[in-house]
């Protein structure tokens, strides 16, 4: 599968990053986003907030369950409960953004993968109680976060059994993980971008391999 990005300006910080061409709607990032868009982001998703729930499924799937996500602190399951507070800030702050509910789902096969959500369900209430205080009082918002909990699980859950789906038979999340940190760290090494450069990444799961194009965009007409 090949994937196109091309070097955006941010428009709140004025960095440049790489956005994938197939959803020009995305934020500008560098090779940690690069690697979310092609491994944990669906093709056909967009970006209302059920479709990022999906992604923190698949993000379960590879990430977490390889323990790559996580510490002796912070468990994966409250990294992704901050994942959530950032979500909802675009609910909550921007137009366009919905809370879609989301169909019951079985917990996980995977007891680690169903742990981790588990400890997403432990972790959420406290991480939102503390952001809706200390001044920043808001009992409407944070009783629909709140609220909106279950349907979270049931979308990563979705989002987990998605990417198993997905890259089965070829990779298990340890091979989607150890794909997600070759690809940041080969797109983090890319030197003097510039905006209107291209990024071309064509992924074979059945090789566990990838391979990545820079093209300046000076180049792109030969291109």
């Amino acid at each position: 599968m090949t994937h196109v990005f091309t070097c955006k300006e941010h428009e709140d910080f004025g960095t440049n990053g790489w956005v994938l061409d197939a959803k020009p709607y995305f934020d500008p990032g560098d090779g940690q986003l690069v690697a979310h868009d092609v491994l944990e982001e669906f093709p056909h998703s967009g970006e209302q907030p059920h479709h990022e729930l999906l992604a923190m499924g698949a993000m379960v799937f590879g990430r977490c369950s390889s323990g790559m996500i996580g510490s002796s602190i912070f468990s994966p399951g409250a990294v992704i409960a901050n994942e959530y507070l950032e979500m909802l800030r675009h609910v909550f702050e921007e137009d366009g953004y919905w809370l879609e509910p989301a169909k019951q789902q079985r917990p996980l096969f995977d007891e680690y993968a169903e742990t981790t959500i588990c400890q997403f369900l432990e972790a959420a209430p406290g991480v939102l109680q503390s952001e809706y205080s200390d001044g920043n009082e808001n009992p409407e918002q944070l009783a629909k976060a709140l609220a909106y909990l279950p349907d979270a699980a049931n979308w990563m859950r979705l989002g987990f059994r998605m990417a198993h789906k997905r890259y089965y038979p070829h990779l298990d999340g340890y091979d989607v993980a150890m794909l997600f940190e070759r690809l940041k760290n080969a797109v983090n090494k890319i030197r003097d971008i510039e905006l209107g450069d291209k990024l071309k990444i064509r992924m074979s799961y059945r090789r566990h391999d990838f391979t990545l194009a820079h093209v300046p965009a000076y180049e792109l007409a030969e291109w």
